[in-house]
Parts: structure tokens; sequence; C-alpha cells
């Protein structure tokens, strides 16, 4: 019965479905760093888009590199990390911009041809290792820089093209203001409709207070009915010369411009004003418009003649872009044959509003003989669906009740998470944790009985299986053995704080399986296995030059900086080392075995633990002596793994950073590092790291940086750095247990030649 009321609707879609090509159109938004009060990336409407941009990389004016500031650099890894999470679907692009502090301008880099390869090989570099999917120049080059600018895009494309190893292309785009692309030559254009997948266009001169400081102005016009530049006049002289508009989206600001009336009751476009107000130019967002607009409870006003809105209060008069002209101009664009739109700064929308207005407006509603056809036989069909419709709500009512009783329980479970108690594992399936849990026999399929040809290798919480799932995804399975000193207690708070944290350098887990008395893990598989596979192995060291170890360095840094400040829990590892760095198809660092990690209060500064896990080098003294534990503990585990990464070297005995101290100290710290090593030419250097590590590892963890203090320091080789003090290095007579037993002190050494009467982890 339910059948054909379901047939019969997807043919009403079929037939009545609108006559548009909406849906290859590109919405774009544009997003800056966020800063603080501003809106998180993960609160995004990711239906909204088709592409989001982030607005932080420049051009370095000495070096001619992509960097971003130190205090974005977290922003800009949760930026990709965040919107594939939400959405897979859309593509991330890094905006480069010629205003930022220190920039180099546009002219500087794109005239000079070694200037131009650095650029474009230190942003494709960039682009890869932050997960990014294309590249935007936002620089808006002017009328006399166009030549240049075509030369570089020429350059770019064939870069990206060049490109080896890469699973998909770089997607390159620019925006540029049509007074410029009107001024240029064919070659130029020639150029731009080659190498670039669109442009994004800026109307060539905003309605702004500076410009006219007499009277007010409509801010954005389509048209401007007393002769003066606006969209459509642009337009129409493209079009006259025979170009099309296809690779060009059309921006949509979210701000306006705001003007000091002179009288208060004269207050439409065109009235007398004495320049900018609220600010000392005049710009304000739309998200702060509303606000007043709320405030002062003021009538928007809308100009049908200029396509733009207005309104006022007291002697401020404000000309923006409210719903109706973002509707009607995405309207035009579309008419005219745009690709698409890019709204630019959507952090600045009010609760999405101008965003879905420009959404709404690629497939807008056309009533007619057909929409009212339509309408009539939908309410023939609704007699027919009657019976489905109550169906329906009565299994929902079922369902909602029983959801509600398992809320509870799945609250009770959030809570004994958050305060670090065990789950037991009667409870342990009631929780709604977004993971697959497998069967035990689709895990001996997965690893055809967990043969030895696919165990990848063996750690203290058990032996690690290569797995391929019936889908064709390859998985790591690790698997609890019946010995570890590890037991459920691990198991069950790997899975559950996992789960909780996504970034793009922690291992992500899929699911586990819990049957009878087997628990196992199930991860993403990591092709290349774990960092120490390769520090510490002769031939294969060499494939970490130092570039690359910069990027694990990095990434290791993003990955503790999530855990200890931008994830919604505060997590302490405590057992980080390189065996715990997993590596995956580019190398790129992810963070593993949770086993061990902590919620840590925020607000609180150390916690104590009266059972000590550690693995001997990379502990802190105050762990293995007392069990109390901090963000600091990461931060020297992190110390050790840094000298490891730039000496290739493991621990034959505990001495290796005392010997690195002294060697510092003496001035020779260069006879510390990889011989094979060579900095000159990143701006990353390895006597700086050496430093920063030797702080890391200081005896007090006062005396230790933050892992935000270290993220800086990384990011601004030229920093002044503290002075290390002679570090504490714990040796194995010097470890007394003030507050627990001997035998409750579980040692996890790296490897056989340390404390081998201890059980290994």
């Amino acid at each position: 019965m339910a059948v054909f009321p379901l047939v019969f609707f997807i043919f009403l879609a079929r037939e009545f479905q609108p006559c548009s090509t909406a849906g290859t159109w590109l919405r774009i938004g544009y997003w800056a760093a966020d800063r603080s009060g501003d809106s998180p990336v993960s609160e995004i409407d990711y239906s909204l888009f088709t592409h989001l941009v982030s607005r932080s990389a420049a051009i370095n004016s000495t070096s001619y590199e992509i960097f971003i500031l130190p205090e974005e650099t977290q922003f800009v890894y949760n930026f990709t990390a965040t919107v594939k999470v939400k959405d897979p679907s859309i593509s991330t692009l890094l905006s480069i911009r010629c205003d930022a502090t220190g920039s180099a301008d546009f002219s500087s880099t794109a005239g000079d041809p070694s200037r131009r390869k650095s650029l474009i090989d230190s942003s494709i570099d960039f682009a890869r290792r932050y997960g990014f999917d294309g590249l935007d120049l936002s620089c808006l080059p002017s009328p006399e820089e166009m030549g240049d600018a075509a030369q570089l895009f020429d350059e770019w494309r064939a870069a990206i093209l060049a490109e080896s190893g890469a699973s998909s292309q770089l997607v390159l785009t620019a925006a540029a203001r049509f007074s410029s692309l009107l001024a240029t030559n064919g070659s130029v254009l020639g150029s731009i409709n080659k190498n670039l997948d669109w442009v994004h266009l800026v109307l060539s001169e905003y309605a702004v207070p500076s410009l006219n400081q007499s009277k007010t102005a409509a801010h954005y016009p389509l048209r401007d009915p007393n002769g003066g530049s606006g969209l459509d006049s642009d337009v129409e002289e493209w079009m006259s010369r025979g170009f099309s508009l296809s690779r060009f989206v059309l921006g949509l600001p979210f701000s306006g411009y705001a003007w000091t009336l002179v009288d208060p009751n004269n207050n439409g476009i065109g009235a007398a004003a004495r320049g900018a107000a609220l600010s000392s130019n005049g710009l304000v967002w739309y998200s702060d418009i509303k606000k007043y607009v709320r405030r002062y409870g003021v009538k928007i006003s809308y100009s049908a003649v200029y396509t733009t809105n207005y309104c006022s209060f007291g002697s401020t008069w404000i000309g923006f872009e409210d719903v109706e002209a973002v509707g009607a101009k995405v309207s035009y664009a579309m008419d005219k044959g745009f690709l698409g739109y890019f709204a630019w700064q959507i952090p600045y929308d009010d609760n999405w509003a101008l965003s879905r207005a420009a959404f709404d407006a690629t497939a807008p509603a056309k009533p007619g003989k057909r929409q009212r056809k339509l309408w009539l036989v939908i309410t023939i069909v609704v007699a027919a669906t009657g019976a489905l419709a109550i169906g329906i709500l009565v299994f929902c009512f079922i369902r909602k009740k029983r959801s509600r009783s398992k809320g509870d329980r799945t609250e009770a479970l959030e809570s004994k998470l958050d305060e670090n108690e065990t789950i037991p594992p009667e409870e342990f399936d009631a929780r709604n944790i977004g993971l697959t849990r497998y069967s035990l026999s689709e895990m001996e399929r997965a690893t055809d009985g967990f043969a030895s040809e696919n165990k990848l290798g063996q750690g203290g919480y058990g032996p690690v299986f290569k797995g391929l799932l019936p889908g064709g995804e390859e998985v790591a399975v690790k698997k609890l053995s019946y010995s570890s000193t590890q037991g459920y207690a691990e198991f069950e708070n790997e899975v559950l704080l996992t789960a909780k944290l996504q970034h793009v350098n922690l291992v992500r887990l899929l699911g586990f399986c819990i049957d009878e008395e087997e628990h196992m893990l199930v991860y993403e598989f990591m092709p290349n296995n774990s960092l120490d596979k390769y520090l510490f192995d002769s031939v294969k060291r060499l494939q970490l030059n130092w570039r690359k170890r910069v990027e694990i360095i990095e990434g290791v840094t993003q990955g503790l900086l999530y855990l200890q400040k931008y994830s919604r829990l505060t997590v302490i590892h405590r057992d980080l080392k390189p065996s715990n760095i997993l590596l995956d198809s580019g190398m790129n660092p992810r963070i593993s075995d949770f086993g061990l990690a902590r919620i840590f209060v925020r607000g609180a500064e150390e916690a104590n633990t009266e059972r000590v896990f550690a693995t001997i080098g990379y502990a802190p003294p105050e762990y293995l002596n007392e069990g109390v534990y901090s963000a600091k503990s990461d931060v020297f585990s992190f110390g050790v793994l840094l000298l490891q990464i730039i000496s290739g070297k493991t621990f034959s005995t505990t001495s290796l950073n005392s010997q690195a101290y002294e060697m510092w100290k003496d001035g020779r710290g260069m006879e510390v590092m990889d011989s094979s090593l060579d900095d000159s030419r990143s701006s990353c250097k390895l006597m700086t790291c050496l430093q920063i590590s030797l702080l890391c590892v200081q005896g007090n963890p006062e005396d230790r940086p933050s892992m935000a203090d270290v993220a800086f320091m990384l990011r601004n080789y030229t920093a002044a750095l503290g002075i290390p003090l002679r570090p504490v290095f714990p040796r194995k007579d010097d470890v007394t247990m003030k507050r627990m037993p001997t035998n409750d002190l579980q040692a996890c050494p790296e490897d056989e030649t340390i404390w081998t009467e201890l059980e290994a982890r």
C-alpha cells in the first residue's frame, strides 16, 4: 500500500522539477582564521556551500614563500580537518593575500622568476601539508600587474600538472577586479582562461565614504540610474567585447559602509553626509548591522532601482546588502551565465540569512500552470498517503519513548567518561559513540584468521594486524593480548576518547570488537608504519629529509595543541613517543595509542594517579616519582621526541638528553644532529629545535613552555628563546615511589635495553 504513493511522488518530482542548472553552481564561502568571539568552523551550515576558502596565508617578504601567522596555525589545521569530517564533499581552498603584516606586495613577487618559483613551490607544499584541495590568489592585481599575473598563472598551473604522487590535482583560482580585467589584453585573458578554474570577481568600485564624503551612496549597486558605475554596466561592457562570464563567480560582500548624516530626517540614498560613521573608514559587517537594527528597532529599506538595502538610526546611515539585494544579484548572475558566487566573510553572516538567500536564489520557484497542477495532484494523493503518515507517527512515538530511556543511560555514561571512570562491559554497547561494532567473525575474515603474514607489530597492548574489510578498505586491528599489562579499562578508554577526537594529526578510530573474551580496536590503516621505523633505521632514515621532519614536527605539535587547547575535551596523552606517531601515505604524522590518555578538567593545573605507566626516557620526573601529570607532562615527552627527530638517535642509555644539553652549552650543538640533515633552505632551524627541546625537558614543569609557546617558537625561529637550565633526567636508581608501591610502576621501555626487569609496554 505504501509503495504506490512513494512511486507516485517520485514521478511528481521528475515531472515538475525546475528547469535549472543550479545544481552545477559554485557556492563558495570565504572564512578568515577564527578569532576570539567568532563562530567556530564546526558551526558552519555546510549544506549551503560547495567550496570553503580559508583566508590565512600570505607571502613572506624575504623568502617569498607562503606563511601563516603562528596564532593562526591551529585554526588552519582545524579548518581542513573539521570540513572533511562535517562534509567530505566540500572542497577547501587556501587563499593567499598580499595585505598581511610582513607580506610581500604582488608586483615584487610576480615580476621576478625566482620569487614566483618560491611562491609556487611553497604554496603547493603548504596546500598538501594542511590538506587543502586548492589555492586561491586574492591579491587583486592592478591593470599594470596583469601581465606578470598571467606569467605566474602559467607557471603555477604547470607546477600543479607536474606534481608527482598526488591523488588529485589542486584547484587554482584568483580574485580580480572587473576594472583590471577590462583594461587588459587578449593574451592575459587567454592565460586566465587556460590556467584558472575560475575567477572570484570583485566589483570595480564600492560606494564608500572615503570616495564620496558629501552624500550617501548605494552600496554595490546592480544599476545606477544616475549613470554611475554598477555591476550591470561592467557586465555589459565585458559581454560587448565577446567575452564569456562562464569562468566568473560573483562576489557577495557580507558588509556595508556607514555615513554620518547632516540631517537625520533626510536619510535616503544620496542624502547629505559628512564622512564615515562607526569606524575610521565606515566599514561595518553584516552581523553588526543586524545588531544595530535590533538594538534601535529601525526599518531596513530596499531599493529595487539600485538593488541594495539601507537603514539609518540617529545620524548614522548604512548602505549594505540584505536578503533582497543578495537574492536579486544571484538571480541576475544566473541569468547572465556566471559560474557561481562567493560570499565574502561568512563568519559575519547573521544566522546564515545571507548565505541562505543566495542559496535559495539559485533555484527560485516559478508559479504557473505546472505548479497549480502539481498542487491539485498532491491534494488527491494526500488521501492515499494518510494511512502511511499515521503509521509513521505511531512508529516515531514508540521510537522516541525508547530513545529517551536510552538517552538517560548515555548521559550517565558521559559523566563517567568525563570523570575518567570505568564503564562496565555490559553497559558499553549502550553508548552512542558513532563507531562501528564489528563481530569476531568479521575480524577473522578481515585478517585471514589473524594470519602471521598480516601481523604488523607487537606492543604492550597486544599484536596489531592488517585487515581488509568487505568494501576494500584497509584497516589496522589491535588485538588485546591476554597477558597484556593493559586491560579492559585501557581498551574502553581508547575507544571512548578517540571517538570524540577529530583532527588531521590524530589517528582515526573506525570501530571496535567486543566478543566474549576478545577486545579489538579497528583503526584506519597507516601504510608507512610508525616514525621509529624510519628514525632509527640507517637506510630508511634517509627518506626523512629536513623538510619532511619539519612537517612531522609541525603535525605532532598541532595534534598536541588540539588535545590540550582546542578539542572539546582537554586530553593528556601520557605516552608520546616515536612508535606512537604513525605515518600515512603522504608521510604525515598521526598521534596514536590513547590507552593511557586522561581527560583533564579545564582550569586545573595537575592531577595524580596511584598507578604509573611510563616509557622511561619519555616520562617526566614528577610523573615517575609522584604520579603527578599535567599538560606539561606531554610537553616533556614532546621535547624528547623532538630531540630524537633532529638527532636520529634512540636511547641506548638514558644519557642522550644530558649529552645534548652539554653539547648545546659548549656551543657544539650541531654535533647532536643527524649528519644527513640540511636546514639551509628552511625557516625552521636545527639549533632552534635543539634549544626548544631542552626547554621542554626541564625538570620543573613550571619551567617548561606550553604547547602554544612551542608552536610559536617553531614558527618564529628568530624569536628570542629562553635559556634552558640543566634538565633533570631520571635514572633507574633515581626513581623513588613516594605515593605508590614499587610493583605499581609499570615501565614501558622503547627498546629492550632499558629496565628489562620491569614489565614492558
